[in-house]
């Protein structure tokens, strides 16, 4: 009777336009002395290149933070075409090519102060931009609604699976592209 149930209800939200995406956690470190209240928020990009959406957020405790990215997907009117004028990620540079038809979303982690302990953001708390960084690679987090692949100059190369995705980027005499399946030993460091 259970897979009966799960069968219908995983139907019913295809019917409505919904899906699932498999959850991506991300833990790591902000590298500043921060004040008390500080939260880590995992934001959408709008067109403009601005945070447009709070996907989720986390207290900073002693430095650190945990975010774990909704299991549901991000609605359609949220995504753009991925083409290759929208891959605008560091060290990926020259001729950019994109395989498949996937629309996607760009997101960005920023810390804010949270002034009222709302636990989310609001008007008037002040976003502050962060660069995230493992290691020597840079962390660039995208949402496709369907599998894609990016590909550029310096060896670039880089398959997407549908949903949340963690894309480590190591630029140098190449580029390598990995896509992370979770997220360790992130630091954040105020831009």
């Amino acid at each position: 009777m259970a897979r009966a149930q799960t069968t219908f209800l995983i139907s019913g939200l295809l019917a409505m336009g919904l899906s699932v995406a498999q959850a991506l956690s991300l833990e790591g470190t902000v590298s500043a002395v921060s004040p008390a209240n500080v939260r880590v928020g995992l934001f959408l990009l709008g067109p403009n290149g601005k945070p447009a959406l709070e996907v989720v957020s986390g207290p900073l405790k002693e430095g650190k933070f945990t975010l774990t990215l909704p299991e549901t997907a991000l609605e359609e009117r949220l995504l753009e075409q991925l083409t290759p004028d929208a891959v605008t990620w560091s060290g990926v540079v020259g001729s950019i090519k994109v395989a498949g038809t996937p629309k996607f979303a760009e997101l960005r982690l920023y810390t804010y102060v949270d002034a009222n302990a709302s636990a989310k953001r609001e008007p008037g708390e002040v976003l502050l931009e962060t660069a995230a960084q493992l290691g020597r690679s840079s962390l660039i987090l995208v949402y496709l609604d369907g599998p894609g692949k990016v590909s550029a100059d310096k060896g670039f190369e880089v398959s997407f699976k549908a949903g949340w995705n963690a894309l480590s980027i190591e630029a140098g005499r190449t580029v390598k592209g990995t896509v992370l399946e979770r997220v360790t030993k992130l630091e954040l460091k105020p831009l």
